[in-house]
């Protein structure tokens, strides 16, 4: 047989009994989010009561910051309030959401029509379920052999889910300025945190019982 298509044939074979193995393990979608993550959106809304002076009763005000409390991480939420048109009422909204942790930058407007003397606040952030990555047994020999190809490209993903500040540039993106240290600093730390397979402190080379130690 020329050597090309023995190789070829070897290959496929492989990637048969990788597939029929996944499949017979787990589930199609648990395999995926062990190998590639998961990133869901979680949308909520609330209507506060508010003049078109901008004027919150402080009742409505407490239980308005208690419902955005609830929905988690405000520095991550986004907030789409419709049915306020002043200016009056639209600063008292951006000030109320900041007061619950919501930056202005993720406050919009719409020109939606809601009842009189009542916002409408949509909100939505987003989470990540990271995959869990299965380790390789053998480092060295693997690199060399460029072996571990899903397992270093589920740690990458893994890694990155990790460090992340919001979940939602995983799906959307956005446009950064300049460095900002104590948001790097912070990734770093997430990351560390986190201790994603770490190796272990012996790891075999797969040769003549040589070992490659953690420094």
């Amino acid at each position: 047989m020329h050597p090309l298509p023995r190789i070829a044939a070897v290959l496929a074979g492989l990637l048969i009994t990788a597939a029929c193995s996944t499949a017979s393990d787990m589930p199609l979608e648990q395999a995926r989010i062990g190998n590639i993550g998961v990133v869901d959106a979680l949308d909520g809304d609330l209507t506060v009561a508010i003049d078109a002076q901008g004027r919150i009763a402080q009742a409505d005000r407490a239980a308005a910051l208690q419902t955005l409390g609830s929905f988690g991480s405000p520095a991550t939420t986004r907030a789409r309030v419709t049915g306020v048109a002043g200016t009056e009422a639209r600063t008292a909204m951006v000030r109320l959401l900041a007061d619950a942790g919501i930056p202005p930058s993720h406050v919009g407007f719409g020109d939606d029509v809601a009842m009189p003397g009542q916002a409408r606040v949509l909100l939505q952030r987003f989470t990540v379920t990271p995959p869990t990555c299965g380790g390789w047994p053998d480092i060295q020999k693997n690199y060399v052999e460029n072996g571990p190809l899903l397992p270093l490209g589920c740690v990458t993903n893994r890694n990155l889910q990790v460090m992340i500040e919001d979940p939602r540039d995983l799906v959307v993106g956005r446009t950064l300025g300049d460095g900002d240290v104590t948001h790097d600093t912070a990734a770093i730390t997430r990351y560390q945190t986190d201790k994603v397979k770490p190796f272990i402190s012996t790891t075999a080379t797969g040769g003549h019982g040589a070992t490659i130690s953690k420094q």
